[in-house]
């Protein structure tokens, strides 16, 4: 069965393939809260924040990409190569 944090994160998943990530972001950031200990939310909501810094150079959204891709590093043992490959951040400033 699928759970509730499975569904939102799927819609999320969606709004952000379609470029939608204003949306993609809110349920993100709602499926986070529903369970802090799974690290998907936390690695898209770096993803986004990397993409509206792209765009706009906002050094507020460079700084929110990098603590969301810090607690997916966090929560995430066993993927931590590729985690630490998107915390290299470094190289956008």
């Amino acid at each position: 069965p699928v759970t509730e944090q499975q569904k939102i994160i799927y819609k999320a998943y969606t709004l952000y393939l379609n470029d939608d990530m204003l949306q993609s972001a809110k349920l993100f950031e709602e499926a986070y809260r529903m369970n802090k200990k799974n690290y998907v939310p936390c690695l898209y909501l770096s993803y986004i924040n990397e993409y509206n810094y792209k765009k706009t150079n906002d050094k507020d959204t460079l700084k929110q990409a990098e603590k969301w891709a810090k607690r997916a590093y966090r929560k995430h043992n066993t993927d931590k190569n590729t985690i630490k490959q998107k915390m290299d951040i470094e190289s956008l400033k």
